[in-house]
């Protein structure tokens, strides 16, 4: 008995082995796709549209479906009992403005959601402009003011956005009339579009004299466009300036001019004057007993015109090249003009960027021998074209001495010259490229100290022989020697062999000789001169 149950029990796991095993599998669920407007919409896409939208809902099942339920925020728009695998409507929403959750239930033999968003989009943009306006507009559909005045020729026009969806695009159109060079009235019309803009936009413009007619159009991505003109006058009664950074000479009749000229508006021509009325104000001689109220002025410009068309380099026009400049002048006369008529000039005498400044150093300027002066000294700006130095006895004024020098790189010169006894006047003539002249004077006497730093070693070599001679002479310090300039000093005889004594030589300059170097000789003869 017991043996068959055992048999029995092993032939029932022997089956049980053999066989699959079976597991319990819940049903599929239905498969749901949705459309809007003929175009695909996934779970969790957004759909801007402009108007209601129609929807497209597909569903699938393995099993009869039994319920379908299209719901908009919620509430259920329609609901539909196909009893079948497939269903397939367009259905037609009623939606306010704004956005809306599209939510699709199919129930067959499980459940399926689906959900995305639909934005219904049907207002234009807002714009609220920060400038070129000082003031917010009341209506949504107009700009603060349709009309603007400006007393300068730029202005940016910008502002913030607001949509329902996002704004695609700006477009800021811009129409003028202008002049030609040739005084030919022409229309022009310039167009700015910014993509992408987000909740600001900006756009810079440059504006014509006269009227500019803009319109800003700002679209948003579904089409809808908020559109407003206004109009931007530009009124300028203000003159333009000029700065000059710098005038150098080429010739008698060319000056090479450097500098800008600035306008609210826009810088017309600039120009160099010439004739006897260059530089009068038209506006100086209002007599009614003049017959002829013509000027004599010629203009030669160098920043020529190019009509009255918006231009954002002419706001600022520099310029740096080779003008006419009247001949036997020491001034030049330079004009500028804008697009609206205003006009200046300016007088500028050549020595306010010729002349150059003058310094003669005292350390390095007086007596280095009984009648050998050194000079030296600086000189700066200007453009010089060449440098003499020259001594003249102050109480006669005659000329002693003159030479011409050259400039080193830091424009430091230095030079040696005879000078008058005991007060010599030095005198620096400096020729500017016009040929003007202009002078540095200074006094030096023979009783004030020797230059500490005397005129360069390249002057030295004048010196040889210069020395002149003058009887021997004794003092508290020594005793000169007449020809070879040596002064001899007469020590304590504790001292005797620490002295020394100084001794020009040629093309080297003053140096000092231990005393005893020179010899007894010379000791000797010092010692009996000055016993005398």
């Amino acid at each position: 008995m017991d043996s068959r149950v055992a048999v029995a029990l092993a032939l029932a796991l022997l089956c049980a082995g053999a066989s699959p095993l079976v597991t319990a599998q819940s049903p599929p669920s239905p498969t749901v796709s949705v459309g809007v407007d003929a175009q695909p919409l996934d779970r969790g896409d957004t759909y801007h549209t402009q108007t209601d939208p129609v929807v497209d809902v597909t569903a699938d099942a393995q099993a009869p479906i039994d319920r379908i339920e299209v719901r908009v925020d919620g509430a259920t728009r329609h609901a539909f009992e196909p009893s079948s695998q497939h269903f397939e409507r367009s259905i037609v929403l009623d939606l306010e403005t704004g956005a809306h959750r599209l939510t699709v239930v199919a129930r067959a033999d499980g459940v399926a959601t689906h959900e995305s968003t639909v934005v219904l989009d049907d207002e234009a943009p807002v714009v609220n402009y920060s400038d070129p306006f000082e003031s917010e507009s009341d209506d949504v559909d107009e700009p603060p003011t349709d009309e603007l005045t400006v007393n300068r020729g730029n202005v940016t026009i910008n502002g913030s956005l607001t949509d329902i969806s996002t704004v695609d695009t700006v477009r800021v159109d811009h129409e003028y009339t202008y002049e030609t060079v040739h005084s030919a009235e022409r229309e022009g019309k310039r167009q700015h579009l910014i993509a992408g803009p987000g909740g600001n936009f900006s756009q810079p413009v440059f504006l014509a004299l006269g009227d500019n007619e803009f319109t800003v159009q700002a679209e948003d991505a579904v089409g809808n466009a908020r559109i407003h003109q206004f109009t931007v006058t530009v009124e300028d009664d203000t003159e333009p300036s000029l700065t000059i950074t710098d005038i150098k000479w080429e010739s008698p009749t060319r000056l090479y001019i450097e500098g800008y000229a600035t306008d609210n508006v826009q810088v017309q021509s600039v120009w160099v004057e010439s004739g006897e009325d260059a530089g009068g104000d038209d506006d100086e001689d209002d007599s009614e007993d003049d017959e002829d109220d013509t000027l004599d002025v010629t203009r030669h410009p160098f920043v020529f015109s190019q009509g009255t068309a918006p231009d954002r380099d002419r706001h600022n026009a520099t310029f740096g090249t080779t003008a006419y400049h009247p001949p036997d002048t020491d001034y030049v006369v330079i004009g500028v003009n804008d697009t609206a008529g205003n006009e200046q000039t300016w007088n500028y005498t050549l020595s306010e960027f010729l002349a150059p400044n003058i310094t003669i150093h005292d350390e390095q300027t007086g007596y280095v021998a009984d009648r050998r002066v050194a000079v030296g000294g600086r000189v700066t700006d200007g453009q010089v074209r060449s440098v003499r130095v020259e001594t003249l006895d102050p109480e006669t004024g005659q000329i002693v001495d003159i030479q011409s020098t050259t400039l080193d790189a830091n424009g430091s010169f230095a030079t040696r010259l005879d000078g008058a006894p005991d007060e010599t006047r030095i005198r620096v003539r400096v020729r500017d490229a016009s040929g003007a002249e202009h002078l540095a004077n200074t006094t030096v006497t023979d009783q004030e100290p020797t230059p500490s730093d005397p005129a360069g070693t390249s002057s030295a070599a004048a010196d040889e022989g210069d020395a002149p001679a003058v009887p021997v002479e004794s003092g508290s310090n020594g005793i000169r020697i007449p020809f070879v300039g040596i002064v001899v000093p007469v020590p304590q005889l504790g001292s005797l062999l620490g002295a020394s004594v100084t001794v020009p030589l040629p093309f080297v300059g003053p140096i000092d000789v231990p005393l005893l170097a020179i010899g007894g000789p010379v000791v000797l003869v010092a010692i009996l001169v000055r016993r005398r």
